[in-house]
Parts: structure tokens; sequence; C-alpha cells
């Protein structure tokens, strides 16, 4: 337990650092994290970068972590779940059997991702939930709260369940491979990789234990599913995708420069070699010398343009990337990603994939009014919109009116408006609400 009662069970420097010693000491294979908050920064921390390189790098610990419950707005992912690299982000979905058996509703839905779990991108343009589980069930409770069972949900529900996947796959591994080791990277490829559509941001799916398993069998002998990949877009702030939000950022087309690297696994023995003489170093040093992926790069949308094909060895290599978001409709969100493929064996899927995010918004004239027109909503619907704010303005007034000619046959229905203003190295709740 990293929670202190003093404190609300909130997490403390002190029981993460705990944490983490504890992995390690006793050679933990999985590990889950339902803590989180808003950051002001993305995958920057020293305790973040102390689990992606140690705890996951060199430990081989597969490392799972709640997304956040801040949604639906963009870029409402915690920390460090949602926001870091090494991590597996995990948003919360609910089935309609759920449903049936936990919330006694009048009238259900279909299977869909909890409307407040948070979603990405991260401000830096990373995808945010990189997959979804289960979030809801009605589980054992503390002997305390004087009742046996209670129904509980959340991403804290959904990113556990994530775990015991992950640990049914180490360890059906080590039973099929004679006890060999797995590396997190591996594990991460195999559940992104083969998630359920569900029509999600930026294509993160329903897992899927067994197709995750058989994708582990049928890539064993393949060695770049050992690696993860670590892309920047060289820009100001060294972002992980591209995410244009402003309207001077979707104006005219743009260029970027893209770098994607390899992250290799290492560990702790050929550290101790100090040098790279020993066997363990000479292993690790040879897997990257052999390392070559010639990628095939395809953007999904047509205002996204880039090169057919980049050869990439063990120290990356770098592309340029123009997206011209000048026709966009304004006011919406519009997505694509840019996906690479193994040019020898494209029914992979993507080995990996940059996230590209516009929010091109609506100009508010001299009138200071903005007509959203007439909205249409069903269950579980989010329907988004963005509009520019003015120099100058320190508040909005939202007047909203409801009309329905079926409203005395159908069940009460329930709106939320969210609304959310991003600033650089700002905390997305400082510019933040949420009402009902």
């Amino acid at each position: 337990m990293i929670g202190d009662h003093r404190v609300g069970s909130m997490e403390t420097g002190v029981g993460l650092t705990r944490a983490v010693n504890a992995i390690v000491e006793y050679g933990a294979d999985v590990a889950n994290m339902s803590y989180g908050e808003p950051s002001s920064s993305p995958n920057v921390g020293q305790w973040v970068q102390t689990v992606a390189q140690e705890v996951v790098r060199r430990h081989g610990c597969v490392f799972v972590s709640s997304a956040g419950n801040e949604g639906p707005a963009l870029s409402s992912t915690g920390s460090p779940g949602g926001t870091s690299d090494g991590f597996i982000g995990v948003g919360a979905h609910v089935g309609y059997d759920q449903m049936l058996a936990e919330y006694a509703m009048y009238e259900t839905v279909g299977d869909t991702v909890f409307t407040w779990s948070s979603r990405g991108p991260t401000p830096d343009g990373d995808r945010g939930v990189d997959v979804y589980a289960p979030g809801s069930a009605i589980t054992s409770f503390p002997a305390y709260c004087k009742e046996r069972l209670c129904l509980r949900n959340g991403t804290s529900m959904s990113s556990p369940n994530l775990c015991g996947v992950a640990a049914l796959l180490v360890s059906a591994w080590k039973q099929e491979m004679g006890g060999a080791s797995l590396s997190p990277y591996r594990v991460k490829n195999a559940i992104v990789s083969t998630a359920k559509p569900i029509g999600e941001l930026h294509g993160a799916g329903m897992v899927q234990t067994d197709s995750a398993w058989q994708f582990l069998k049928r890539y064993a002998a393949r060695a770049a599913e050992q690696v993860s990949w670590r892309t920047h877009v060289d820009d100001s702030r060294r972002a992980r995708g591209i995410y244009l939000r402003n309207a001077e950022e979707s104006a005219h087309a743009r260029f970027f420069n893209v770098s994607v690297v390899p992250v290799f696994p290492t560990s702790e023995k050929a550290r101790l070699e100090h040098d790279s003489d020993g066997e363990n170093g000479r292993l690790e040093s040879q897997a990257q010398f052999d390392f070559e992926q010639r990628l095939l790069l395809v953007a999904t949308e047509s205002w996204v343009s880039v090169p057919d094909a980049l050869y990439v060895a063990s120290q990356g290599n770098k592309f340029a990337a123009r997206v011209d978001a000048t026709k966009l409709q304004a006011g919406r969100l519009h997505t694509a990603s840019i996906d690479a493929y193994d040019s020898t064996d494209v029914d992979r899927g993507p080995v990996f994939s940059i996230p590209v995010t516009v929010t091109k918004p609506l100009h508010v004239d001299a009138s200071a009014c903005v007509d959203l027109g007439t909205l249409q909503f069903r269950p579980t619907e989010i329907v988004r919109r963005f509009v520019a704010v003015p120099p100058g303005a320190t508040r909005a007034h939202i007047v909203l009116r409801a009309s329905n000619a079926a409203a005395l046959e159908s069940s009460p229905a329930l709106f939320y408006l969210h609304c959310m203003q991003l600033e650089p190295a700002t905390r997305f709740r400082k510019f933040f609400m949420r009402e009902r």
C-alpha cells in the first residue's frame, strides 16, 4: 500500500519510492498503480523516469496505471498513467452485460467507454490512453465498511483488470518458453496491437486477452517486438505527437520533423559489468548492432502527408510530415495518425503510430457570441465543439435550451457540460468546469 490515511489515503513521495524499491527487491513481473492526478507537464519527473528506466526497462516489470476519471474533455488524462512513457495507460470500458448485472438501468445502451473516463491526447500530443479494460465490478470490500460486496467503477478498476491480463500473459509465456523472461515492451505491443476497435480516439481499443496471447506466440521469434519506440516532434516542446489547438496553428500548412528512436530493454547484470566486455553487455550490444527496420509510412487522412518509407537502425532516424488543416471544418475535432509498418510483415499491424490531433476553433466575432446550432444527442454520445478564446476574455456565459418531442415517452436525460482550456505548464484542472 502506498496511500497514507493521514492525508486522505493520498499517495506520497515516500510511499511511491518504497513501492518502487519493493518491485525491484522482490522481482515483480507486473505492477498496478491506480493513483494519479493532473500534472503541469507530461512525461517528466524523477519518479516517473525512475519507473520507466529502472522498473520497466532495466528490471522488466510490466507497469500498468489508470488514465483518470476526468473525462470526457480532451487532454484530461492524469499522471502517470495517461501521460508517461513506459506505463500502460488504461481507460474504463463498460459492456452491455455489465450494465444489466450492475446498474439496474431502465434503458441500456451497447458496449461503450464510460463517459467520465479521461481522454487523450496528452498536452504534447501523445495518445494518452493505450487501451481500455472493464471499469466496474461488484467486488469485495473491507470488513470495516460493514458490507461484504459493493459496486465500484473507475479507471482504478480497469487498471488492475488490465494488470491481471498482463499477469496471465507473463505466466503463460514462462510456462511455454521454459521460464524465459518477457520484455514489458513485448507485452505492451501485444496488448495494444490486438485490442478490439471501439471507435475511440486514436484507435485505443478494448483489451482481448486471447488475441494478445496468440500475438505473443506468433511473433515470439521477432526480435523487434522487444523494443519500444520513442518519437519526438522537433519543435520547442519536444512533443511526442502533433497537436494543433489554436487558430493560428491550423491557419496554414505546417511541416514537422519527426524523430524516431528504438528503446531497447537492458538488464541489471549488464549494468553491473560496467563495460561491454561481459557476456550480458556483449549480447545487448549485439542486439542493437543487428537491429534494423525498413518501415512503410502511412498517413490515415489525406490532410497529412509523409514519405513512403523510412529505414531505422538502433540510433533512430528522422522524417518530415506535412499537416494541412486549412480546409478542415472549424469548431470540430479532427484526428489522424502516422502509422509505421514493417515492410516484411505488413499484416502485423503498425509497429508504432504517431497521433495527429487538430481542434480547429470557431472564431468569435465582434458580437462576442457563438451559436452552435441544434445538437442532437443519443445516450452516452459526446459532442465536442471548440471556440477560440478572444484576447482579454475572462469568462463565458453559456445558454442551453432543450427540446424533445418524445421526452414524455423516454427516461429522464442527464447532460454534462465539460469545458476546459489548456495553458502551457499548467494543470488542466486550473481552467476546468464539469457541470450537470
